[in-house]
């Protein structure tokens, strides 16, 4: 019988083409892991119990829950195909649950952190990165692979590239072309920059990548994800503002969603985001701390108005029968 090891370089030889390079990453690692947890067994010794102390080895052994769940998930779609194929009648891990995890409410940047981001940025490149992600919510590896090409207009455009002497092989995580406009304030950031083709990237960066390709070494992640050490620098740039943490890079991502869904249509905001549907925009939208005034605004306001009728039914008697207030407000 065989191994999931097996199954698993089976199932991306079969999709090669179906799957994102991080989905193969993942599912690769979650494959090594679970031979790790669970002594390499086969297809047919695994039972539901497997997947239950796998998904506990995996917190047991430093990851969070949520990234236990997403390594579970990557295990049952190979059990689920493989009963496709004919190798197993049942799949093993169908009864499998996921860990139950409290979801955190969405955080933002409020404009005064964002000024204050600004202000303690340690060169111009960072700031052109702020003022971009911040005005188009664009995602960090789109960001990284904007050329001057995709600036036209006054919009920034997300479109694919392909391995030429001046760009190396990358696609938007949404697999769309859009464009966004793009303000005055980044427009001027990014004039203030030395680069080269690559817009956000730093010309020693751009033209390393440009030999690892050429040399045929070039591996994909490093597409996806051109500038080392991106998040240790925004955490440093936080410490520095704020003496502390305070969010990830990908908030400015979720201030721009909240705040154009203030003003634009859901449909519209999908179309400027890249996103599939309005449930995704949930998992974006958060609640600012002006909103927060406006409802206790709204509160205090129904409160002094049930308070007026509370006090009118207190200034007047019960009738005799003590069935009924003898209140003479309309409102009652």
């Amino acid at each position: 019988m065989v191994t999931l090891t097996a199954l698993c370089a089976e199932y991306l030889a079969e999709r090669r083409y179906d799957l994102e390079d991080s989905t193969r990453e993942i599912t690769t690692r979650a494959c090594r892991w679970f031979d790790m947890a669970r002594a390499r067994k086969t297809l047919d010794q695994l039972t539901p119990s497997d997947g239950d102390r796998y998904k506990t080895w995996l917190v047991d052994t430093g990851r969070c829950k949520n990234t236990a769940n997403m390594y579970l998930r990557s295990i049952q779609v190979l059990t689920k195909w493989a009963v496709k194929r004919g190798l197993v009648e049942a799949d093993p891990l169908a009864g499998v649950k996921q860990f139950r995890v409290t979801r955190k409410p969405v955080r933002v940047f409020e404009n005064w952190q964002f000024e204050r981001l600004l202000r303690y940025c340690p060169d111009d490149l960072w700031r052109a990165i702020l003022w971009m992600a911040r005005t188009t919510g664009f995602r960090r590896g789109e960001l990284l692979n904007l050329t001057r090409d995709n600036l036209r207009d006054g919009f920034a455009w997300v479109e694919p590239k392909e391995a030429t002497d001046r760009t190396w092989p990358w696609d938007p995580k949404d697999k769309e072309v859009r464009h966004v406009p793009y303000v005055d304030q980044a427009r001027a950031a990014i004039g203030q920059l030395n680069t080269g083709h690559y817009v956000l990237l730093p010309r020693s960066i751009e033209a390393s990548l440009l030999r690892m390709q050429e040399g045929g070494v070039l591996a994909s992640e490093r597409c996806r994800r051109p500038l080392n050490n991106f998040n240790r620098t925004f955490n440093r740039l936080q410490f520095l503002a704020f003496g502390r943490r305070i969010g990830k890079f990908h908030q400015l991502r979720a201030t721009y969603i909240t705040e154009a869904c203030e003003d634009l249509p859901e449909h519209f905001v999908i179309r400027l985001t890249g996103h599939s549907s309005t449930k995704t925009l949930t998992h974006y939208t958060a609640a600012r701390e002006s909103y927060f005034e406006i409802a206790r605004q709204t509160a205090s306001r129904v409160g002094k108005k049930e308070g007026s009728t509370l006090d009118a039914m207190a200034s007047n008697p019960v009738s005799k029968d003590g069935t009924q207030w003898a209140v003479q407000d309309s409102n009652l």
